[in-house]
């Protein structure tokens, strides 16, 4: 009785142009296009991960109230330092201790920026490690027929590269708009306090930022959600390629194959070169912004 001969894998069939197969690099881009997701839903998924850590979310929301208490204090000390000791003759020593409070304000409120950062990243990685259990746990559950209307680097790229952007969103983005929001109202605050007309003015500016950042953040969506596309296909076509490297071979499909990754990867640069850019508009916008203002 013969032996039954091995099949070889069969991911890279002589034809002219990419693979168009089902489970080809470039399939979740030949495919229809996704609709837009449900942020809300999306972000009361990411809490439900989050709110596991509680005890760590508590202790760094308390921090970060004490850090945007000593970052307004150092301005309001320098006014006192203004008004009061610095005149027709100057008061040394109470100018040198009004000196010596913003001094420490300023350096404790660095510690506790680092302090507050070394916790989120912390609660965010324990966050992360369970949302890459749960999405490694689906993929077991999944039919065969899901993994071959897909490529595997597609599949790859979501449990690595899309999982990635979350954690870092996550250990940067949550304590950006915690601090931002605290900043803006506890700085209005002082502001109106101290004279509340220049105060009005000065929060003037507040929905033109609003404004801006959603028009910019628009456009860069779309951008780096057309760049983690492109990886996908990226990934597919390498691992494809290695794995499939025998048929590649047999079928002399090198030159196809450094084409076809040549294309998808210069398609990749140009998305991530759009998003980067459109994003990087941000610093100069606020720059400008901040000018206006004291102007």
């Amino acid at each position: 009785m013969s032996t039954p001969r091995r099949k070889e894998p069969t991911a890279f069939v002589p034809g002219p142009g990419p693979r168009r197969g089902p489970g080809g690099p470039h399939a979740h881009l030949l495919g229809p296009k996704e609709k837009a997701r449900d942020i809300r839903g999306t972000l009361l998924r990411l809490w439900d991960y989050l709110k596991r850590q509680r005890g760590g979310l508590i202790l760094v929301v308390f921090i970060v109230f004490l850090a945007t208490a000593l970052d307004i204090t150092g301005p309001y000390l320098m006014k006192i330092a203004i008004d009061r000791y610095i005149g027709g003759t100057v008061d040394f020593p109470a100018l040198a201790r009004i000196l010596l409070f913003m001094g420490a304000a300023y350096a404790l409120s660095a510690i506790l920026v680092a302090f507050q950062q070394w916790i989120m990243i912390g609660v965010a990685q324990k966050a992360i490690r369970a949302l890459r259990d749960d999405v490694f746990r689906k993929f077991q559950e999944l039919t065969i027929r899901y993994f071959d209307t897909r490529s595997t680097g597609e599949l790859m790229s979501r449990l690595t590269n899309d999982i990635d952007n979350v954690s870092n969103t996550i250990s940067n983005g949550v304590l950006d708009i915690l601090s931002s929001v605290l900043s803006i109202i506890a700085v209005g605050i002082v502001m109106l306090t101290i004279n509340w007309i220049l105060g009005l003015i000065c929060l003037c500016v507040i929905p033109l930022v609003i404004f801006s950042t959603r028009q910019i953040a628009r456009h860069t969506r779309r951008g780096f959600k057309e760049r983690q596309q492109h990886l996908g296909a990226l990934n597919g076509i390498i691992e494809e390629t290695i794995t499939g490297h025998r048929v590649v071979k047999a079928y002399t499909k090198e030159q196809e194959l450094l084409e076809n990754f040549s294309r998808e990867n210069t398609l990749m640069r140009r998305a991530a070169h759009r998003a980067n850019i459109t994003s990087g508009l941000m610093g100069p916008l606020m720059n400008m912004m901040n000018n206006l203002n004291y102007g």
